[in-house]
């Protein structure tokens, strides 16, 4: 534009020089000697004129068709951001403009929708610092700059950012650098996506794939604890039966008849913990009986005491007229030992522990709104801690399995989620009340039953006499030890005993002898023919055959599928002589 001044002003000056000439010529004109030479010198200068003139000429047309080119480009520019503002609007993405000192000359609207900023109170603002969040700004200004000093652009960065209102979202950057004509920076472009929700699906993704790899390794565990807990049955029927043959044999007060009870006491302790092997396995069922919550609390007193640190007292608020309630005694004290160690690990400097018991009745608006529960009476038990207690998001998940407060590799998320599932399996209710730094109390309801008297199985001798008989009876078991236990147990109260190691020596002496044979004592798991097919096999030789099966799992599983094609009842390892003799006089009887 001023190059067109200029040969507009020249242009002028021309003619003025022209019209003074011109002027001369007719004042001049009576001397053609002058008149001549000024002629030719005007005509010289005309024509330089018209030469300039049309050069004029052409380079404002040129500059006019350039600043029509720009007009047109410009158009384009703004369409086009018009354009892309609209699809960001509708995509969630912000589109701005930062100079070279990163602070905002531009602000797509969709910011309200996004970040709650409204575009004007971003203008001025810096890029890196007012939609971050205060933690971790200077980290991503410098990674923005070295990733555009390497790349000379930003991709699809992922990054956290501070919306009005405190919230933090997740955003997907991109950056592009604009030059001038002398490739000078003059300005950033820019976009953010909000791809909140596809961390947030990426991240339950995850979650799930975690819960899965985490269900595999507690299943192989659970598989390893079936088998370990079947083998250990083994080893205790051993130990558990020749220490009853000693206790009998011993008179009431002599010397070594106390060590043999607390032999026997550990010997019903180890048993109850491999039936908890089982239930973790599901190898094994609740055995609901009528029991007394007190005991139970004591009798998980003394795990407590011995698993959780000192500095931690336990203080118990027992109601001595507890009503009794049906339930598994294994299972409640999986229960308080569950919560115990739950209300140790939020007490790691110390803390009191307190565990309460007495009885309720819940009315129906309580019951039914609260708990879920029908009215009635109840028993309460509640498990406090003075530790550090839970916000109420924490606390809203804390029965989902695998969720987990817990550094990685010290909590399964399995401990609660179990101890639901009992309390629901008991038809009761847990609910939990915690506030950050105020402890956390569990309460759970459990239902009441009438007129029910505590039958606990005990390793100890019964006071009942055992019944003895003078049948023919093959026993049909691979470990040595327990096979002879056996037999000697049932020649000592008159029974004629053949046996057999393997389910295809056992086949070979029925199919000689099942006449004389009145009942099978038959192990479930040996090798080679397992206890099932043998005894499918025994019953095609003889369908009136009594068998009666034994295991060190429970009469869930395979139990059942062999009670179901023709057993005549089950034995549960390790189980006491008292229980085996009374067991096959029922078969026997039956």
């Amino acid at each position: 534009m001023s190059r067109l001044k200029d040969l507009e002003k020249e242009n002028a000056s021309l003619r003025k020089i022209n019209q003074v000439l011109m002027e001369r010529v007719e004042r001049s004109i009576d001397s053609s000697s002058d008149a001549f030479g000024i002629f030719e010198h005007n005509i010289l200068l005309q024509k330089h004129i018209e030469e300039r003139t049309a050069e004029l000429r052409k380079t404002s047309q040129k500059l006019a068709d350039l600043l029509e080119e720009q007009r047109k480009v410009s158009a384009q520019l703004t369409e086009s951001k018009t354009r892309f503002d609209q699809l960001a609007s509708h995509s969630r993405t912000i589109t701005w403009e930062i100079n070279p000192e990163g602070l905002f000359t531009h602000v797509s609207p969709v910011v309200e929708k996004v970040l709650g900023y409204r575009p004007e109170e971003l203008i001025g603002k810096k890029y890196y610092f007012d939609t971050h969040p205060r933690e971790g700004r200077d980290d991503f200004r410098n990674q923005l700059l070295e990733t555009l000093s390497m790349h000379g652009k930003v991709s699809s960065l992922a990054r956290v950012a501070l919306t009005r209102d405190n919230n933090h979202i997740w955003l997907s950057t991109n950056i592009i650098p604009v030059l001038d004509s002398h490739s000078r920076i003059i300005s950033y472009w820019g976009s953010d996506t909000d791809i909140t929700r596809q961390k947030l699906a990426e991240k339950e993704r995850e979650a799930l794939q975690s819960q899965l790899l985490q269900a595999h390794k507690m299943e192989s565990v659970g598989v390893l604890a079936g088998g370990v807990a079947h083998d250990f049955n083994n080893l205790l029927q051993a130990i558990s039966g020749n220490i009853q043959l000693l206790l009998q044999d011993k008179p009431e007060g002599h010397p070594e008849t106390s060590r043999l009870r607390t032999v026997a006491t550990s010997i019903d302790r180890a048993v109850q913990l491999v039936k908890q092997l089982l239930f973790f396995s599901r190898k094994a069922e609740a055995a609901r009986v009528p029991v007394d919550l007190n005991q139970n609390v004591r009798d998980a007193l003394k795990m407590l005491e011995r698993t959780i640190p000192r500095m931690i007292s336990i203080e118990l608020d027992l109601d001595d007229d507890l009503w009794q309630v049906s339930a598994d005694p294994v299972q409640i004290e999986q229960v308080l030992l569950n919560l115990g160690g739950n209300a140790a690990d939020a007490m790691p400097e110390g803390g009191r522990l307190v565990i309460e018991t007495c009885n309720v009745q819940l009315d129906a608006e309580f019951a039914k709104v609260r708990l879920d529960l029908d009215p009635g009476a109840y028993v309460l038990m509640t498990v406090s801690d003075t530790g550090t207690g839970m916000d109420e998001e924490t606390v809203s998940h804390i029965f989902d399995p695998f969720f987990t407060t817990k550094e990685v590799g010290k909590g399964t998320g399995l401990g609660l989620a179990s101890v639901y599932g009992i309390v629901k399996g008991h038809e009761g209710a847990i609910s939990c009340y915690s506030r950050p730094g105020q402890g956390t109390t569990f309460k759970i309801y459990w239902p009441v039953i009438a007129d029910a008297s505590e039958d606990r199985d005990t390793c100890l001798p019964k006071k009942d006499k055992p019944v003895g008989g003078t049948e023919t009876i093959l026993v049909v078991e691979d470990e040595d030890d327990i096979r002879e236990l056996i037999v000697e147990v049932l020649k000592s109260y008159g029974y004629s005993v053949i046996t057999a190691a393997r389910g295809e020596e056992a086949v070979e002496l029925f199919m000689d002898s099942s006449e004389s044979i009145h009942l099978v004592i038959l192990d479930l798991n040996m090798p080679g023919m397992g206890g099932h097919q043998c005894l499918l096999e025994l019953l095609k030789i003889d369908p009136e055959a009594r068998v009666l099966i034994s295991s060190g799992y429970s009469a869930a599983g395979q139990a059942k599928a062999t009670l179901r094609a023709g057993a005549a009842g089950f034995i549960g390892k390790p189980y006491l002589m008292a229980e085996l003799l009374a067991k096959v006089r029922e078969v026997v009887d039956d």
